[in-house]
């Protein structure tokens, strides 16, 4: 049954009309600008430049990086709460966040974590028109 409702989810947002595709692209736009700003600081900084990963190093991208995640969160909100109302849409959210994004962060290597947003970014995009 979780599995028909997971999935129902997904179609929801690909072809629901109730959906406000608008907002869901400000979210995708966030979510790639939070990708490529990781892919900055952890990459290109911190590998190839030899640069300690850290608060005090990179102040500004980590406050551009809060406010891409609340851009994000806000832009989900708006798009799927016509479908799924105000309090469900911030469970489904909420469930995401803490369920998967930081579980995976936790498990993952950074290199894992780069790879599999970028995959499944990918796909998602192309499904998504």
């Amino acid at each position: 049954l979780s599995q028909k409702t997971d999935f129902q989810v997904f179609q929801n947002i690909l072809h629901n009309p109730k959906v406000s595709h608008e907002w869901f692209k400000c979210g995708l736009a966030a979510s790639i600008a939070i990708m490529g700003l990781k892919g900055y600081v952890e990459l290109y900084e911190g590998k190839k430049k030899k640069k300690k990963v850290e608060y005090e190093n990179f102040k500004s991208a980590t406050h551009w990086t809060i406010f891409l995640i609340m851009l994000s969160w806000i832009s989900f909100h708006m798009a799927l709460s016509p479908v799924y109302g105000f309090f469900k849409s911030l469970v489904i959210m909420i469930g995401f966040g803490y369920g998967v994004l930081i579980q995976a962060a936790l498990m993952i290597p950074v290199w894992g974590q780069n790879l599999i947003s970028v995959v499944l970014m990918t796909f998602f995009l192309q499904m998504y028109k």
